[in-house]
């Protein structure tokens, strides 16, 4: 086999590979969609674009989910001072009530 021949060889091996990734990439890629996607035979481009959907859904909902914990956060800040007061309130009454009743005994 002449040099030109061996390279052009190797040249023909190498884009396999690249094509044998590539295919498997699209392939993963399919079976992270969603089921509704992995039955059907979808070209590559519209895979791509169902994909980027797909994720454009995901970072909305995570969005929301993030938006919503800080809400919820915010809440229990909130409820947690609250519950502060109150304790505070409580213990204050309870010591009112105690003196109360030391006056009432005239102590």
């Amino acid at each position: 086999m002449s040099q030109i021949e061996f390279r052009r060889q190797i040249h023909i091996q190498s884009e396999q590979k690249r094509r044998a990734e590539i295919k498997d990439g699209f392939e993963e890629l399919r079976r992270q969609l969603p089921t509704t996607y992995t039955g059907r035979k979808l070209s590559k481009a519209v895979l791509l674009q169902k994909a980027v959907s797909h994720m454009k859904n995901m970072q909305r909902k995570e969005s929301f989910l993030l938006d919503e914990i800080n809400r919820l956060t915010q809440t229990c800040v909130y409820l947690n001072a609250e519950l502060e007061k109150e304790k505070r309130m409580s213990t204050l009454y309870r010591q009112k009530q105690t003196l109360d009743k030391i006056y009432a005994i005239g102590l």
